[in-house]
């Protein structure tokens, strides 16, 4: 993913790439991982959960334990967290989908 930024005089420049700024874009995926994991939080349907765990996985490529292992292991919990997320919702809609055939309808959120 690209994230740019306009200038004044309506030129597009690119920041935080990959290939320039690996531990900056890897900041930047995580980053993103956390703004998407929130509002994966509020919403009940998975995509943005699911882009949020794609995201902290684009940071970890970058993250190795030798060089900053610090990013990596908040960057590892972060992962985890969504991905605890992403199974609680799973499981509520699916136990509410099945509820609707007449059993009872059990929330873990």
């Amino acid at each position: 993913m690209d994230l740019c930024c306009e200038r004044p005089e309506g030129r597009t420049e690119r920041v935080n790439t990959e290939d320039r700024l690996p531990l900056d874009w890897a900041a930047t995926q995580n980053n993103l991982g956390l703004v998407l994991r929130t509002l994966g939080e509020r919403e009940s349907e998975t995509r943005r959960l699911e882009e949020a765990v794609a995201a902290y996985r684009e940071a970890l490529k970058e993250y190795a334990r030798e060089r900053v292992p610090l990013q990596r292991a908040m960057t590892q919990s972060n992962l985890g967290t969504a991905l605890a997320t992403l199974a609680t919702v799973s499981v509520t809609v699916s136990v509410t989908s099945f509820g609707d055939k007449g059993s009872v309808t059990t929330k873990f959120r």
